[in-house]
């Protein structure tokens, strides 16, 4: 099964799915969170061919699954954009977090690496 990255082109949201063809993922990405009211035609589709091997019998990857989540943070993918230090300092995935490192350099000016 193939992965891919939709993205709304609206907001700044995006989810993965998993489809055989382009056509087949916009369908199903029609019927996600991220796009349930985004225009067939309008909906921004890559190839994720990294998420391939995440494939586990569904048809979208749900950042609520640990597993899920650890992957696209590991991917370069983040909570928010307006995420803050409180908010995300008790995460059990934050150092696998991009932001959550610019959030501490920020606050503590620490670099962590």
């Amino acid at each position: 099964m193939k992965a891919w990255k939709i993205d709304n082109p609206y907001e700044n949201d995006s989810t993965v799915v998993f489809a055989e063809t382009r056509g087949k993922a916009k369908v199903i990405a029609q019927r996600t969170d991220t796009c349930e009211d985004v225009d067939f035609t309008k909906i921004i589709i890559h190839r994720f061919k990294e998420a391939d091997s995440q494939y586990r019998g569904y048809s979208e990857m749900d950042w609520y699954d640990h597993d899920d989540k650890r992957f696209l943070l590991s991917q370069g993918w983040y909570c928010s954009d307006d995420i803050e230090y409180d908010d995300c300092k008790n995460c059990e995935d934050k150092e696998q977090c991009s932001r959550w490192k610019d959030i501490v350099l920020e606050r503590e000016g620490v670099l962590i690496l």
